[in-house]
């Protein structure tokens, strides 16, 4: 089974729609409230949310040894006496032909010991093969033949329709399939995806109005709030912040260190945050984030903060972005931050050996 987490291997991070989001947080919900007796569907369409979930032939074995009395180990591929036509147009501009092709049925299934010793088996061997035990039919699939068509109906039990099915509520293993989904994800994994969600959806309540020029954004902001006192009632350990701005502060304070430090929460959700700060009425406030920020030593933080808000002292946060010495961020903090020693960032620019020549191009002329 391949599970593969959407989050952390997509180029950009997952985004819902409205439709999708209410969607989501009715099934998080019936899932924190009731992890024990959540039904399959549900948690499968919760996991497929935040995963993309492949199965594959090891899986399908292993369902059909937990339900067989015969112990099969591997696969073969049996090829039959029922041959089919297709039919289809070439089109896309050519003459629009009509063309043919037949295929033999083949049958991909699981054995013990079966050995396919012809080049073709009737429906009836195939048959009293599965009867017998000798074979579990998987699906069938065709190879191109020149044999005739014929109107030959198999009536074999296939344990799934075709190769790459998606799994589907009415399949026979698909209560398998979702336990195993789930365990090898793991409870807590799919929480920490839970909580990821409602944190992102808390903080995206929080928008430049601006940037959507009177349009209407739905922000969820309510429902945020619900899902955070329903996670902070049913999880043990770590609590959702109530508040975005209690998120970012917690966030910060808890900062790891690398290149990927604003993974879980971005720099616009912090910009946008700390925009709703007032500045006179919450000096201390602003005092404490300032010296947050400066303790991190994060440069590009450090160069949003500078360019955002005049509430910060701006030298100390050039100064961090000089040390750091990576001469995009110095080169746009150079050119957007007012009051910024133009000359000391293009020196860190142009004795940088790291530059792409359009930064460097531009530099020269700051």
């Amino acid at each position: 089974m391949k599970i593969i987490n959407k989050r952390q291997n997509y180029e950009y991070d997952t985004d819902y729609n409205n439709k999708d989001i209410l969607i989501i947080s009715k099934l998080i919900i019936e899932f924190l409230k009731n992890k024990e007796n959540t039904n399959k569907k549900d948690i499968f369409d919760l996991l497929c949310y935040f995963y993309d979930i492949k199965i594959d032939n090891t899986d399908y074995l292993e369902y059909v040894n937990s339900i067989s009395e015969v112990e099969y180990t591997s696969t073969v591929e049996i090829p039959t006496n029922k041959v089919v036509i297709e039919s289809g147009s070439e089109g896309h501009g050519r003459d629009f032909s009509w063309w043919t092709q037949n295929y033999q049925i083949c049958i991909k299934a699981f054995s013990s010991d079966f050995v396919v010793t012809k080049d073709e088996y009737t429906i009836e061997e195939v048959l009293e093969f599965c009867k017998s035990g000798k074979i579990y039919p998987i699906h069938p699939f065709g190879r191109k033949t020149k044999k005739k068509y014929n109107n030959i109906s198999d009536n074999i039990d296939y344990l799934t329709k075709y190769v790459g099915k998606k799994l589907e509520s009415d399949d026979i293993y698909f209560d398998f399939m979702v336990d195993k989904a789930l365990t090898n994800i793991g409870v807590k994994t799919l929480i920490e995806e839970i909580r990821l969600f409602i944190t992102k959806l808390k903080l995206n309540s929080v928008i430049d109005e601006d940037r959507y020029y009177g349009e209407k954004i739905e922000t969820f902001d309510e429902l945020s709030s619900d899902l955070i006192t329903i996670y902070n009632e049913n999880v043990k350990g770590s609590k959702i912040e109530k508040t975005p701005l209690e998120i970012v502060l917690k966030y910060l304070r808890e900062l790891p260190k690398g290149d990927s430090w604003y993974e879980e929460v971005t720099l616009e959700q912090i910009m946008n945050v700390f925009s709703e700060i007032d500045e006179e009425e919450e000096r201390e406030l602003c005092s404490s984030i300032e010296e947050l920020v400066i303790s991190l030593g994060e440069a590009e933080l450090c160069y949003e903060m500078a360019s955002n808000f005049d509430w910060v002292d701006k030298k100390v946060m050039a100064e961090i972005v000089i040390n750091d010495g990576n001469p995009d961020i110095n080169y746009y903090f150079a050119s957007e931050v007012e009051g910024a020693d133009i000359q000391r960032h293009k020196e860190v620019i142009l004795n940088s050996k790291y530059t792409d020549d359009y930064i460097l191009e531009r530099a020269k002329n700051l």
